[in-house]
């Protein structure tokens, strides 16, 4: 069975950052741990983690891909004064002042879509896009 990474992903976007998932190897199916039976647990893979798409890291590389020199610098220092908890409230604005919000997005969905890509790959599951 090959697995669809869009429905994947946003199966994901639906559910907290950190939420732990679970893909059934044969079915496709997403559960949650708690709701696997015991005894089938070996039939599930562990999805990784919404928050890991956007971590501060991936933060870091979008910054990296903007061309205008001041716009680069200014959420650098932003980022550098934000916790690490996956929530980002100040870069958010200084990207939503610059407007650079879309950009962000797409950047998002396409390293979420780039870590299942890799997550299927390293677990042989079939996938599409």
């Amino acid at each position: 069975m090959k697995v669809h990474i869009s429905d994947i992903a946003e199966f994901l976007l639906a559910h907290p950052a950190d939420s732990a998932f679970y893909l059934h190897r044969k079915n496709g199916k997403l559960l949650e741990q708690d709701s696997i039976p015991s005894d089938q647990i070996q039939n599930y893979a562990p999805l990784p983690l919404l928050a890991e798409a956007q971590s501060i890291v991936v933060c870091w590389d979008f910054i990296e891909e903007i061309d205008e020199t001041e716009i680069r610098h200014e959420l650098q220092v932003v980022l550098r004064h934000c916790d690490e908890d996956y929530e980002f409230p100040e870069f958010t604005e200084a990207l939503y002042y610059h407007g650079l919000e879309e950009d962000w997005e797409t950047y998002k969905e396409e390293r979420l879509q780039q870590i299942l890509a890799d997550w299927c790959e390293h677990h042989n599951i079939d996938y599409s896009d």
